[in-house]
């Protein structure tokens, strides 16, 4: 059984939700507007296509922001990703860094060594993020929405995940680079 959208409102059968009107000119949309709504100043309310485009551009903003937002979390949380998995390897590795800067190895060559790791990192989370980019584009295009992924968006998030690698790897590259040659082949 199907119901009419009249079926389920508290409207009676003899009152009309609402109307369209068909300009010849669409630029007299707002003086017409303005006409019915000082004809009927309680009973009616218009909407302009102006109107519905400012309401439809208002959402698209707010929608735009929050795709900015869930992008920084996104962005942190990975960092955070990133720099615990660069901390545990410098701590799994005490003692190679130990023998490393034991034999020579300065400072600024550890600090680059886990920096060239978290470098790494950054680049392949880039590649796969890019990927997964397209092909969730891809299945949302196959609903029937539009989607775009430029070459500036692609581009800039790639980037994007490599400075988010490089900033992960930044703590535990310090911590490296500070470790004791002494005290790291010492311990067990």
């Amino acid at each position: 059984m199907f119901l009419e959208a009249r079926e389920l409102s508290t409207l009676d059968s003899d009152k009309v939700t609402s109307f369209t009107v068909t300009m010849f000119n669409p630029l007299d949309d707002k003086k017409v507007a303005e006409l019915i709504e000082l004809k009927y100043p309680d009973e009616l309310q218009t909407f302009t296509q102006a109107n519905l485009s400012e309401q439809i551009g208002g959402i698209i903003d707010n929608l735009k922001i929050l795709a900015v937002a869930v992008a920084l979390i996104s962005s942190v949380v990975a960092g955070i990703g990133i720099a615990n998995t660069m901390l545990m390897s410098v701590l799994e590795r005490f003692k190679e860094i130990g023998a490393l800067k034991a034999v020579g190895w300065t400072n600024d060559d550890i600090v680059k060594m886990v920096l060239y790791e978290s470098l790494f990192i950054g680049i392949i989370g880039g590649i796969f993020g890019v990927l997964l980019g397209f092909i969730a584009a891809q299945a949302i295009a196959s609903f029937g929405l539009v989607t775009k992924v430029s070459l500036q968006l692609a581009v800039g998030s790639f980037f994007g995940a490599i400075i988010v690698g490089l900033i992960g790897g930044l703590y535990p590259a310090f911590i490296a680079s500070r470790m004791d040659p002494i005290e790291a082949l010492r311990s067990e």
